[in-house]
């Protein structure tokens, strides 16, 4: 028994050129940029709406130290929750649109699709970097170089951390996908 998407037939076929939109590097790109997307348009509101929050508290002059760590910890609380709710969603979004990603290279007889799946993902990771690097840059002239270092090093771990956490999701959902294939695939 051979593994999934792997089976050989008796006679050589050849293989149809493939268009440079349909390689195997354009279709990881592409389905990294979708969840990216979705995640950065989520993440600049909510950070947005973070840092928005802190700079009206420490405004106020009325408020005592106990009260604005009070709020901090409550946008804390506000920022993970919705934090995990972009993970989820997002990651939903990117199972769905890697197993796209792994139908149209398998209609294009490509069976080497494990890498393809875990490139989507890990391009998640690597575009959030980016996306990462560009806030601090915005933002770059507020704060010491030992400041701007940890943000760095901060935004490259938590890149990192979920670039695997992505690849992972899109590897499992891919070949969840082409067992499911496999299984119900008609033998002659």
């Amino acid at each position: 028994q051979q593994p999934a998407a792997a089976m050989t037939a008796s006679f050589p076929r050849p293989v149809p050129f493939v268009v440079w939109y349909r390689t195997r590097w354009a279709l990881a790109q592409l389905g990294a940029v979708m969840p990216f997307a979705c995640m950065a348009i989520e993440w600049r509101y909510s950070v947005g709406s973070f840092g928005g929050a802190l700079n009206q508290l420490r405004l106020g002059e009325a408020l005592d130290d106990e009260l604005l760590s009070d709020a901090v910890q409550s946008e804390m609380f506000e920022l993970v929750t919705v934090s995990m709710m972009v993970f989820l969603l997002s990651a939903a979004m990117l199972a769905i649109v890697t197993v796209g990603v792994v139908y149209v290279q398998l209609s294009g007889e490509d069976y080497r699709w494990h890498w393809t799946a875990a490139a989507c993902g890990s391009g998640v990771g690597v575009l959030l970097l980016a996306f990462g690097l560009l806030l601090v840059a915005e933002h770059a002239q507020e704060d010491t170089p030992l400041q701007l270092l940890h943000t760095v090093l901060v935004i490259a771990l938590s890149a990192s951390t979920l670039a695997l956490a992505y690849a992972a999701v899109a590897f499992l959902s891919a070949r969840t996908f082409v067992l499911f294939i496999d299984s119900s695939e008609k033998r002659d």
